[in-house]
């Protein structure tokens, strides 16, 4: 009995298999988003280490620079580039047209002269995020320009520029570039937890409410097999596109990161062969709760377009825990093992650290997969058995 209950198991993997691959969508939910995805952040990580090492020359459009030829020049030592202003700063900086324009008071001379506070304005447009970067360079300038003559003026007053600081407090950091990398590879990570999902979704769409639109369902169901092998097989099916979906994105991930240049940053990611392997142990876990919870949300749809809608939502359950550990950073706790999409955040935050995973780890973060899985399949089974799975939209 046992033999038979396989075979039909066999024989439904094997025909939503050869259906899925041979759709186009299907082949693209499961392998565009893994391929792609990696190859796009690396781009952004290549692009933000070449700009910290070689930074853009700073260009300065400096209103009344006659009146401050000292910052002037200091700006220009310090390598920024003093232009023209515009005609009017404030309509330039606002359209867009300059990041930033420096504008100097006309009596910046007379109160410089006589130790006074010379005040120069700048203008900026703080809902810009490109003209971030220019602002924080700009203002570093004139605060390091104000330092410096502040610790002039008390020199040539006899006074030790050390008695300002009674205390100097020397920051020591412990963590190595390698954990410095795994917090700047966490983005990368939770991607390769979205494959999780958007490699078996489409299959579980189609295997489902698909194929009740479709009307092959109900011939299906009108046959003497148990719905266990005919859940299980369909199960079988999205769990190895959502496999493939990480395998691809853990590969991609890797080749990705040993190309780009994170060295400029300051961090260093090794991944060796062990380490992807441990990484890719941690992530796939998550994959049959993925491939059991999709399908039994397609299933309870009533429509391929409702079931499309209902599943894209599931795309939320794996980002939620980055979302909540970037607003409200804990420490990582054991039990958090067992909670299936906040496990593999943690876990992997492990391995790309260089740490070791503990037995406890591995059993939670699996077995509490294994659960769900579990009661997901027992939830569609039952559900197979009842006509409301016949039921269109």
């Amino acid at each position: 009995m046992m033999s038979i209950w396989w075979r039909i198991v066999r024989i439904v993997a094997k025909k939503e298999l050869v259906d899925g691959f041979r759709d186009r969508r299907a082949l693209a939910s499961a392998l565009a988003f893994p391929l792609l995805s990696p190859v796009l952040v690396a781009l952004m990580f290549t692009a933000i280490a070449q700009d910290h090492a070689t930074p853009p020359v700073l260009e300065i459009p400096v209103a009344g620079a006659e009146h401050a030829p000292g910052l002037v020049s200091f700006l220009e030592t310090a390598g920024a580039e003093v232009v023209d202003p515009p005609a009017d700063p404030e309509t330039a900086v606002a359209m867009g047209d300059v990041p930033l324009v420096l504008v100097v008071d006309t009596d910046y001379t007379e109160r410089f002269r006589e130790g006074r506070p010379a005040r120069v304005a700048m203008w900026v447009d703080s809902s810009r995020n490109a003209n971030r970067s220019a602002v924080k360079r700009a203002t570093y300038l004139v605060e390091a320009y104000s330092s410096q003559t502040a610790l002039q003026r008390l020199v040539l007053r006899g006074v030790d520029p050390q008695l300002l600081s009674p205390v100097e407090l020397a920051e020591q950091d412990a963590a190595g570039p390698q954990q410095r990398a795994a917090n700047l590879l966490e983005m990368l990570v939770m991607m390769a937890v979205m494959a999780a999902f958007l490699g078996s979704m489409y299959l579980a769409m189609d295997s489902t409410a698909g194929e009740r639109e479709r009307r092959s369902l109900e011939p299906l169901l009108s046959l003497p097999i148990p719905r266990s092998a005919l859940v299980v097989g369909k199960f079988l099916a999205a769990l190895t596109f959502g496999t493939l979906g990480v395998i691809l994105a853990t590969t991609t991930m890797v080749v990705a990161m040993d190309l780009t240049p994170l060295e400029l940053l300051g961090v260093r990611v090794v991944l060796t062969a062990p380490a992807a392997f441990a990484l890719l142990g941690v992530l796939l876990p998550l994959v049959p709760v993925a491939a059991a919870l999709q399908l039994l949300v397609a299933s309870g749809a009533t429509s391929f377009k409702e079931a499309q809608t209902w599943l894209s939502m599931t795309l939320f359950v794996p980002m939620m825990p980055g979302m909540i550990m970037t607003v409200r950073p804990v420490n990582p706790q054991t039990w958090m093992a067992a909670v299936p999409g906040l496990s593999q955040q943690v876990l992997s935050g492990k391995v790309l650290r260089g740490d070791g995973l503990t037995a406890v780890d591995v059993g939670l973060a699996v077995g509490s997969s294994a659960a769900l899985t579990v009661l997901a399949l027992v939830a569609l089974s039952a559900l197979f058995e009842r006509e409301r799975i016949l039921k269109r939209g």
